[in-house]
């Protein structure tokens, strides 16, 4: 019996991975880019258990972040933290006012 094997999309090549993993601003940034680029190597792919804990994310956590990868590709792939906008307000502009 098969087993299937999670594995990121090849949407971009292995140096532009790195090259994406390098020029990464934050750490958060580079650890994201670090797990797709580990599970990408051309010759020594590491599975989504393996990269996880190189990187230091759970295995659930990983799996998610390949999903999203290959639903969303390099583009969209990344902290979607930015397009939360958050709960709405608990006080009013009169009630902020007052206090």
């Amino acid at each position: 019996m098969q087993t299937n094997i999670l594995r990121p999309v090849p949407r971009l090549s292995y140096q532009e991975l790195s090259k994406r993993y390098q020029s990464a601003t934050t750490n958060r940034q580079q650890r994201y880019w670090n797990l797709i680029r580990l599970m990408a190597h051309p010759t020594e792919p590491r599975t989504v258990t393996e990269a996880a804990e190189a990187v230091g994310f759970s295995q659930r956590w990983a799996r998610q972040l390949v999903h999203r990868y290959n639903d969303k590709g390099p583009d969209g792939y990344y902290d979607q933290r930015k397009h939360n906008p958050g709960n709405a307000p608990l006080l009013t502009d009169d009630q902020k006012a007052e206090l």
